[in-house]
């Protein structure tokens, strides 16, 4: 069983497909649109963030419209990492993370998610050790990857285990990265925290996400970051030098999707 994919095996809703139908029915949508992100789609994603994180975002200034999470990931890492920065990479971890920090220059450090008693686990069984996580941070330290919801554990870390990462963070002045691909896929007795929401976490969080995992279209590839403008700033830059802009007719489709799900 291959887990490392997160390729669905069911057709993605009507609406989705629908909006996409009716978006490359549009004339004007077969040409350039604005190269950090549709309007359309900024606006949609900013009010659905800043009713989720309880902090008004900037659809101009601190959402980034990306190909896929992937992209996001790659603008992040080429971005915000020097050359022998070191980037604390949770295990197990999506198969990309190690392979684009070296990408850039960058050191990856490794800590693993450690089961906390024998026998048959949940996810939430696997943990990471305070002190060994402790012991990973240093001044060499620009970032921590975290991903949650977890894949492929299915791990929701709680608030606690999330506060502790923060509080590293804060220590040794390190931004954390967080992949919420799989953000909507939380079963009901776990609560997704995010990590944006933590006292004194904004202004040094990137959160990514999918449209690929949200809406079930990963061949649509389109992804995103949203964080404060100062670190946003590096991603924007690699963007537009690099792809320049993301599909206007499959932005269009996202954004009324996006729309539809949180009226």
């Amino acid at each position: 069983v291959d887990l490392r994919s997160g390729s669905p095996d069911f057709p993605p809703a009507d609406f989705v497909v629908e909006a996409l139908q009716e978006a490359i029915s549009q004339d004007a949508l077969h040409q350039y649109t604005r190269d950090l992100g549709h309007v359309r789609l900024v606006n949609a994603l900013a009010r659905m963030y800043s009713h989720l994180t309880k902090h008004g975002i900037d659809p101009v200034e601190e959402i980034l419209i990306t190909v896929g999470a992937h992209g996001a990931l790659h603008d992040t890492f080429q971005g915000l990492v020097n050359p022998g920065d070191e980037v604390i990479i949770i295990e197990p971890f999506s198969n990309r993370y190690e392979s684009m920090v070296r990408m850039a220059d960058g050191v990856p450090v490794f800590v693993p998610l450690r089961p906390k008693k024998e026998g048959e686990r949940t996810s939430a069984d696997w943990i990471l050790d305070k002190q060994e996580l402790a012991s990973k941070f240093n001044p060499k330290t620009r970032m921590i990857i975290l991903n949650t919801p977890h894949s492929p554990t299915g791990k929701v870390f709680s608030w606690e285990e999330l506060d502790t990462i923060a509080r590293l963070c804060e220590e040794h002045n390190v931004i954390c990265v967080v992949d919420e691909a799989w953000e909507w896929v939380v079963f009901d007795e776990a609560k997704h925290v995010r990590m944006n929401t933590l006292p004194g976490m904004w202004e040094r969080t990137i959160t990514i996400g999918s449209a690929g995992t949200t809406f079930g279209v990963t061949g649509w590839k389109i992804g995103w970051a949203y964080g404060p403008q100062p670190l946003l700033r590096g991603l924007r830059l690699v963007h537009q030098n690099c792809v320049a802009l993301v599909s206007t007719v499959l932005q269009e489709a996202v954004a009324v999707a996006v729309e539809k799900v949180t009226k």
